[in-house]
C-alpha cells in the first residue's frame, strides 16, 4: 500500500463529533491506528495537530497523512500444513484453524506464510512481501482449502479468477437453530461495522455487494443446523456475517454470537471444504476437497448423539 494523503472540510452534520470517532468510521483505519496517527501529527485540524478528542467545527479542515506500512522481512518456519496437491505453478493446501493467513503488524512469526515459504522455495515476491503466495485468505479460525501460487503469471491468472467469480467455493458450517428452507440465498452488501472497527456488518452504508447461497444437509434435535454455504463474493467474514444476520450465526462464533453456546467446538465451525477452478496454465478442471478436521468432526458427533 502506498502512501495516502486525504483532507476534509467538516460540514454542519459532522459537527460536533469527536476526532477519532469521526475518522473512524469516515476510513477503513482502526480506531487505535487513528489515534497512533494523530499521536504522530500526521493527523491535523486547520495545519495544527489536536487530541483524538478534539470535537470538531463546522468549516474544520481536517488534513490526513497515511505513510506506506514499514515492509517486514518474513522468515520461513517449519509447520505442519496438509499439501493435499503439488505441480510447478501451484498448490492446494489444507488450512488448520488457529493459524492467521499472513503476518500483520504485531503478528511477524507463526502464520500460513512463514510456513509456506519453507514448504516451497521459490515463493518469495509472489504476492508481495508479506503475502507471497497468497491469492486468497481464509480467517484465523477458518479450517481448510487454499490455492496457493507459486510463479507471478499464475498468481495474476488466479486473481484474476477469484475477482471474475470463476472459481467455486463450497464450505461447511454448523449454525445455531433450524433453518427450515431447503436451500436459501442471502444478498445483502456488507460494511465495516462503525461501532467496532474489527467486525463487519450488513449495512448500506460504505459497503460492497455480498451475496451467499446455502443448503441445509443435516438438521439436530438440539437446535443446531448443518449446511453447505456457496459464497459468490469474497468480502472479509463473508458467511459469518451472512449467518448472523438471518439469525443463524456460527456455533462456536464468539465475534458475531449474541447468546449463550452449548457447542463443544474452542472456535466458529466453518470448513473450507471444497474448491473447483481452471487450471491457469494447463486449463484443465481440477476439484480439490480437504478433509473434515477433528474438532469439528467432534462436533458432528456430539449432534448426533442422543
Amino acid at each position: 500500500m502506498e502512501e495516502e494523503r486525504k483532507i476534509i472540510k467538516i460540514n454542519n452534520k459532522e459537527k460536533g463529533e469527536r476526532l477519532d470517532r469521526f475518522l473512524t468510521s469516515y476510513t477503513s483505519l482502526s480506531r487505535e491506528r487513528i489515534k497512533g496517527l494523530i499521536k504522530e501529527k500526521y493527523i491535523t485540524i486547520n495545519g495544527t495537530p489536536k487530541k483524538p478528542s478534539y470535537i470538531l467545527q463546522e468549516g474544520d479542515i481536517v488534513s490526513i497523512y497515511i505513510p506506506p506500512p514499514k515492509k517486514m522481512k518474513v522468515l520461513p518456519e517449519e509447520g505442519d500444513i496438509e499439501i493435499i496437491y503439488e505441480d510447478k505453478y501451484i498448490a492446494v493446501i489444507n488450512k488448520p484453524a488457529g493459524i492467521s493467513v499472513h503476518p500483520s503488524p504485531g503478528v511477524y512469526e507463526g502464520t500460513l506464510v512463514n510456513i509456506l515459504l519453507s514448504k516451497f522455495k521459490d515463493l518469495s515476491g509472489i504476492g508481495g512481501i508479506e503475502r507471497p503466495g497468497i491469492v486468497h485468505r481464509l480467517d484465523k479460525d477458518t479450517s481448510g482449502i487454499m490455492l496457493i501460487a507459486k510463479e507471478e503469471k499464475t498468481h495474476l491468472a488466479l486473481a484474476l479468477a477469484f475477482k471474475e467469480r470463476r472459481i467455486q467455493k463450497t464450505y461447511l458450517a454448523v449454525v445455531h437453530g433450524i433453518i427450515e428452507e431447503g436451500r436459501a440465498k442471502i444478498d445483502a452488501p456488507i460494511g465495516r461495522d462503525p461501532m467496532d472497527r474489527k467486525k463487519m456488518k450488513v449495512t448500506l452504508t460504505k459497503s460492497k455487494d455480498a451475496l451467499t447461497y446455502i443448503e441445509v444437509i443435516k438438521r439436530f434435535k438440539k437446535g443446531y443446523t448443518y449446511i453447505k454455504a456457496y459464497p459468490k463474493t469474497g468480502r472479509t467474514h463473508q458467511i459469518r456475517v451472512h449467518l448472523s444476520y438471518i439469525g443463524h450465526p456460527l456455533a462456536g462464533d464468539q465475534k458475531y454470537l449474541r447468546k449463550k453456546d452449548d457447542a463443544p467446538i474452542k472456535r466458529h465451525a466453518l470448513h473450507a471444504y471444497n474448491i473447483k477452478f481452471i487450471h491457469p496454465i494447463t486449463k484443465e478442471e481440477m476439484e480439490f476437497s480437504a478433509e473434515i478436521p477433528s474438532d469439528f468432526r467432534s462436533l458432528l458427533n456430539w449432534l448426533e448423539a442422543p
